[in-house]
């Protein structure tokens, strides 16, 4: 393959596409403040933080303790200070966001990819995918357990994805025109 250059014409629902891919992004930001919500009340309001660790804090890096508890995300030295009930329901909020985080890389590539051949399917893969990651999280802020409900179709979802992706690269280099 050379460095040549090639044409590409994009499907006319291309653009809903990137605003598909570009939502469910945004997605992600807003089940990230969901997550940190818990944050001020469970680190910041926490004495006990202060108490024991402000003293080491200043004196490795000249300031007091960071509020919020950063960089702790509930299974350091400061979330050993949390009750049981704290740490679990912080330690749910982060990992429902932690999950989105390891995937919306492959699911925004995934829906770009495929929408460049088969951007109805696209669509409807993001549709069901942003659905069901609200009933994700949601259900995983209650318990493990919960997330099974918006979790499995994720699962599936992504699966036709990753291998419609592979599809639709194929179908997509096989059409490159080249420009003369």
């Amino acid at each position: 393959m050379s460095l040549d250059y090639i044409r590409v014409t994009l499907p006319a629902l291309y653009p809903y596409v990137m605003l598909a891919a570009g939502t469910i992004s945004f997605q992600c930001l807003l089940i990230g403040f969901g997550a940190g919500g818990k944050r001020g009340e469970y680190f910041t309001k926490n004495e006990q933080i202060k108490e024991k660790y402000n003293e080491e804090h200043q004196k490795n890096f000249k300031t007091d303790v960071p509020k919020g508890g950063y960089p702790d995300h509930g299974d350091g030295l400061y979330g050993d200070l949390l009750s049981y009930e704290q740490w679990y329901n912080f330690s749910l909020d982060q990992r429902g966001h932690k999950n989105f985080l390891e995937q919306v890389t492959i699911i925004v590539f995934c829906l770009m990819t495929i929408g460049l051949v088969f951007p109805i399917v696209s669509l409807v893969c993001a549709g069901i995918h942003f659905v069901c990651r609200w009933i994700f999280v949601c259900g995983y802020k209650k318990g493990p357990n919960w997330r099974l409900i918006g979790g499995l179709p994720l699962n599936v979802t992504t699966i036709v994805m990753l291998v419609m992706s592979i599809v639709s690269a194929s179908i997509f280099i096989g059409n490159i025109p080249k420009v003369e």
